[in-house]
């Protein structure tokens, strides 16, 4: 295939599905854009989120400890259960945190899959309308050169009028 060719073969094909390749193009990085802007605001409420635990427990923790100080020195019995009760806010401090560092990632997981199946749809539909739209050119590509006369014949045509025309019998090569 000759450069000449190649590069009509492109622009055919820019004048057929440019459009449409740009329109999907900007589609998809609208999408993206979509995505990527509620991934960054479930990502900054998250750290709002963990901020104000984080202030929560260090609120807590410090209320906490104060108490502890205040009942160890009114009675050093009360001191064990006060222990206890940190360690449960520890725990359950860090399975909350635990949990939602789970949530956070499932959702992560399910926006970043949506948004591959998303950008995986709109390729396989523009794909099998390039691949329908060669196959219509194809069959009509095969349909004008079968309807075509060529070159050889028509010159053949051409010369037996003219020779009917000039009142000679027509040589046929």
């Amino acid at each position: 295939m000759s450069e000449e060719s190649a590069a009509s073969l492109d622009k055919v094909r820019d004048i057929l599905f440019g459009e449409q390749t740009r329109s999907t193009d900007q589609k998809l990085t609208r999408l993206e854009k979509r995505f990527t802007k509620e991934l960054d605001h479930v990502r900054a409420d998250m750290a709002k989120r963990f901020e104000s635990l984080e202030d929560l427990v260090t609120d807590q923790v410090a209320n906490l400890t104060e108490r502890l100080k205040e009942e160890s020195a009114a009675r050093t019995a009360g001191h064990k259960a006060a222990e206890r009760q940190v360690a449960e806010a520890a725990r359950t401090l860090k399975r909350l945190i635990q949990e939602s560092e789970a949530a956070a990632g499932r959702a992560l997981r399910a926006t970043k899959k949506q948004l591959t199946e998303s950008r995986n749809e709109l390729r396989e539909e523009l794909i099998e309308h390039c691949d329908q739209s060669f196959e219509e050119l194809a069959v009509e590509t095969r349909e004008a050169d079968a309807e075509k006369v060529d070159r050889e014949g028509l010159s053949q045509m051409l010369a037996a009028m003219s020779a009917q025309l000039a009142g000679k019998k027509p040589s046929k090569k």
